[in-house]
């Protein structure tokens, strides 16, 4: 190939190129849609609480990564259906927490201190002597504790 061809191709590139990119100037490009953040992972679990669930299916699924306040909250949720007037009896709460001490449930034995922490962070309510009940913001126990 001698310098004339070479420098003949080399416009051609060029032209092609000069057009190419003129055809992109008069392009408008398609409009994005914006992706919505996942929201399920940014809300609460407390948003799906299914009381009808089983009594165990129901710690298995929640209480994950629980402190023992919040499980004592989460078990005594369950035995009133989130109904915030309901009461149930400690020995109950206990009673069932003992059949719940695996790793993939409750993981722990019972502890006393569970029942008077939960009632310092606000959860639960102790009207009388022994008797327990949900208190408007028992489902603060669905938010990390990190954040």
């Amino acid at each position: 190939m001698d310098k004339t061809e070479l420098v003949s191709s080399i416009q051609q590139i060029r032209d092609l190129a000069e057009r190419c990119l003129a055809a992109l100037d008069n392009h408008t490009p398609p409009k994005r849609i914006a992706k919505r953040p996942n929201t399920s992972l940014l809300r609460p679990k407390a948003m799906s609480v299914d009381f009808d669930t089983p009594m165990r299916p129901f710690i298995r699924q929640h209480a994950k990564g629980m402190n023992g306040q919040k499980k004592f909250t989460l078990l005594l949720s369950w035995h009133v259906k989130g109904d915030l007037k309901q009461e149930v009896p400690l020995a109950k709460i206990e009673k069932h927490w003992n059949t719940m001490k695996s790793k993939d449930m409750l993981g722990m034995e019972f502890n006393l201190a569970f029942s008077g922490r939960a009632r310092d962070e606000g959860w639960v309510h102790c009207k009388r002597t022994g008797f327990y009940s949900l208190r408007a913001n028992w489902k603060e126990i669905f938010k990390s504790s990190n954040g």
